[in-house]
């Protein structure tokens, strides 16, 4: 059988799920973090938070064991626009500065961040590997 099969007999004869791999980057998120204020997030938002979330929650329903390996860029510190009230007394590369950049850009992108916990929580593998955008240098 190849790599490509349903499932896979062990030696004990116990049912394993086919391992596949999936591999993406350049997702940017947080170069779309701007102070959106109470106002509701953008369409763009919207749309990348159901098609992303919609991506990853495809590929856990079929039956394999998958190993999601996000290449690189996944976050962009680089391009991230907070308000001055998030950034008031505080030097923009503080631990704490980072800190309150990931949770807004974790805020923002709720839906995905469920699916892709919900993903490793399944049983299944998630990868992540530094790209230039993702280090607040």
């Amino acid at each position: 059988m190849g790599w490509l099969s349903r499932f896979k007999k062990s030696q004990n004869h116990k049912e394993v799920r086919e391992q596949r791999l999936l591999v993406i980057s350049d997702i940017h998120l947080g170069e779309d973090v701007i102070d959106h204020g109470d106002s509701d997030f953008s369409d763009y938002i919207q749309a990348l938070n159901r098609e992303l979330a919609g991506f990853v929650a495809h590929y856990r329903a079929i039956a394999a064991e998958w190993h999601l390996v996000i290449n690189g860029d996944m976050f962009d510190f680089v391009k991230i626009s907070m308000s001055e009230k998030d950034l008031e007394n505080a030097d923009d590369n503080t631990p704490e500065t980072v800190a309150r950049k990931l949770d807004r850009i974790f805020e923002i992108h709720r839906p995905l961040f469920k699916e892709l916990a919900e993903l490793v929580r399944s049983g299944h593998r998630l990868t992540l590997v530094e790209g230039n955008h993702d280090a607040e240098t």
